[in-house]
């Protein structure tokens, strides 16, 4: 006797939830002579745009502290699906993870020629002084080892 009335308890359960799941379905529909709903507006478009940087930080998240996924060197396009507060959420050519970029280093030209690192006619900052020599091989003889040996 206790087996069936498990049974159909089960049973019970199971035709509830899926007359709940089609209420469910049913309540969304319209009714007949009901004043539809306006569309939501569409998306904007994506815009293609290109990297004005010579190497750009592809980030999971809008900001400096999120993880760098790679680099996006200069002229690379990408699609802009959004922007948000100085960011841009960007899927470069040819991917389909999706990441952020500094907007502003985003235009609409394709970069001609190689990035610019110093303004024209500015000397190239000096080489850095040679290191320190305190950690050089001398020449005086290393110290004897004495080699023993664990049976």
């Amino acid at each position: 006797m206790r087996a069936n009335t498990r049974i159909l308890t089960v049973f019970l359960f199971l035709g509830a939830a899926l007359l709940a799941g089609c209420a469910g379905e049913m309540a969304r529909l319209p009714f007949p002579g009901s004043k539809q709903p306006e569309p939501a507006p569409a998306a904007p478009a994506a815009s293609t745009q290109f990297v004005q940087a010579h190497a750009l930080n592809f980030r999971e998240c809008p900001g400096a502290q999120c993880r760098i996924m790679g680099v996006l060197l200069r002229g690379r396009e990408v699609s802009v699906q959004q922007q948000k507060e100085g960011w841009a959420e960007v899927i470069p050519q040819g991917e389909t993870r999706r990441g952020w970029v500094a907007a502003r280093y985003l235009g609409t030209e394709k970069p001609t020629g190689p990035a610019r690192l110093a303004p024209s006619g500015q000397k190239p900052a000096p080489e850095p002084p040679a290191p320190k020599e305190e950690f050089a091989p001398s020449d005086a003889p290393l110290p004897k080892v004495k080699e023993e040996f664990v049976k």
